[in-house]
């Protein structure tokens, strides 16, 4: 039998049969509007670019790009913490951040590429011998 595959995308197939989620999903689109449209957000961005703006200069438009859309989420994510304690619900961070860990490895490549010996260098020297004793 032939498979049949969906030309639907996932949010074709939930805008038909709304769920519990769908609530959350439309509030969150809705307030994320919102938060992207406050100024502050450009403040926020070119203040952390700005910490390391000869970086900043080499890098491509997709790692910049990269960036600015970590760092938006980061402060969607600060913003979301400060309500939910605001309100008085315990928040906790995880404990390791990828985020960090990410931008620590990004930039040990940008800055510091690794170093490597072509392959006709790397061969260990032999001493030269003499075929005839």
């Amino acid at each position: 039998m032939a498979e049949e595959t969906s030309t639907e995308s996932p949010a074709e197939i939930n805008a038909g049969s709304p769920d519990e989620i769908q609530s959350y999903v439309v509030k969150v689109k809705e307030n994320i509007k919102l938060e992207l449209e406050d100024p502050g957000i450009d403040a926020f961005l070119r203040a952390n670019i700005k910490t390391f703006r000869e970086e900043w200069d080499s890098w491509s438009e997709s790692a910049k790009s990269t960036y600015t859309h970590m760092m938006t989420a980061q402060l969607l994510h600060r913003k979301a913490a400060a309500t939910q304690i605001a309100i008085g619900n315990e928040f906790k961070l995880p404990i390791s951040s990828a985020h960090g860990t990410m931008m620590d490895s990004s930039k040990r490549a940008l800055t510091n590429p690794i170093k490597r010996q072509p392959a006709l260098l790397a061969l260990p020297k032999f001493k030269a011998t003499s075929s005839q004793t």
